[in-house]
């Protein structure tokens, strides 16, 4: 199993469970509220993606809240983590399927606990000034990773103005993607333009994104290119694929399985024969490419395993590359 923890270029044994003060020249931040004035700690982080796996943005370790024979409580961290067999764990199972009702109570102090870590930006941190601008690694807990809020094609219009109203209040909001580049083929352009009448800064991170992913891996011409998206389902289809199929570039389209050979006929009906790539499961284990031409994809269509989503790719009409 691959240690995820790698992101951070520190080992799973030295993001340690025990108390340790923000300010100490460590890696992990960990503000700790009897720092702060009046018992609360109060400082800005800018959460930062995980290159690495970027549907990932938290790494998740588990850890147990046990005492020792002089009732002195400790953390003390799972094998599970990493995927090994963890006997606390196999005790808690055995002690919560008893009949017993003892057993059960007992096993309410064996329940493994989430920690979470991620890597952030400290913005400000009046505790100690000298961490602003840094980036350390954050551990916290579950209510944390619970704060977020829904955004997509049938709720954008109502959620907007609750968005904007939280970034007026000086709030930092992250908008992301459980697949690929938020602001490819969703709505997240609604939100950025809104952003913007309302003077409010738009950065942007540069991620993964799967029509690049699938160019840069086809085999076709990078030079020119042009994405379009999904293909209207059913008012203006024709008229689209008629437009497209006039430009002299690589045409890039997504697709979901059960319109795909639909998809690839009416591209074939239009463009007439071109070189073509299917691919499905970019970055994935299952990852697949399909290169062919248009009329012997359709022709071999049944060894397309139709699991997942795909993108198709379409060479130029002219000095185009078959395979």
């Amino acid at each position: 199993m691959a240690n995820e923890f790698d992101i951070f270029n520190v080992s799973v044994k030295d993001l340690d469970t025990g108390d340790r003060p923000a300010s100490m020249g460590s890696d992990l931040y960990t503000p700790k509220p009897d720092q702060g004035q009046d018992g609360t700690y109060r400082s800005l982080i800018r959460f930062l993606p995980n290159i690495k796996n970027p549907r990932k943005p938290f790494v998740r370790k588990f850890v147990y809240w046990l005492e020792d024979r002089d009732g002195n409580g400790f953390y003390a961290d799972s094998p599970s983590t990493v995927g090994d067999k963890c006997p606390v764990q196999d005790m808690f199972f055995k002690l919560r399927n008893s009949e017993s009702a003892v057993d059960k109570k007992m096993s309410e102090g064996l329940k493994r606990r989430e920690v979470f870590y991620a890597l952030v930006q400290i913005v400000k941190d009046p505790q100690n000034r000298d961490l602003e601008g840094q980036v350390k690694v954050f551990k916290f807990g579950y209510k944390i990773k619970t704060k977020m809020i829904s955004y997509h094609e049938h709720n954008s219009h109502n959620r907007i103005k609750t968005i904007i109203a939280h970034l007026k209040d000086g709030k930092n909001i992250s908008l992301i993607s459980d697949a690929g580049t938020p602001g490819i083929s969703d709505p997240s352009y609604r939100l950025i333009r809104n952003a913007i009448e309302n003077e409010i800064s738009v950065s942007s991170i540069p991620g993964p994104s799967a029509f690049l992913t699938a160019l840069t891996s086809s085999g076709l011409p990078t030079d020119n290119f042009f994405f379009a998206g999904f293909l209207p389902t059913k008012k203006g289809r024709k008229s689209k694929l008629e437009e497209l199929s006039k430009l002299n570039s690589t045409l890039i389209l997504y697709e979901n399985p059960k319109r795909l050979l639909k998809t690839l006929n009416d591209i074939y009906s239009t463009f007439n024969n071109r070189p073509a790539v299917i691919c499905k499961e970019l970055t994935k284990i299952h990852e697949t490419f399909y290169r062919g031409s248009l009329v012997s994809l359709i022709k071999n269509f049944d060894n397309i395993n139709l699991k997942g989503e795909f993108v198709i790719l379409v060479g130029k009409d002219k000095g185009s590359v078959y395979f």
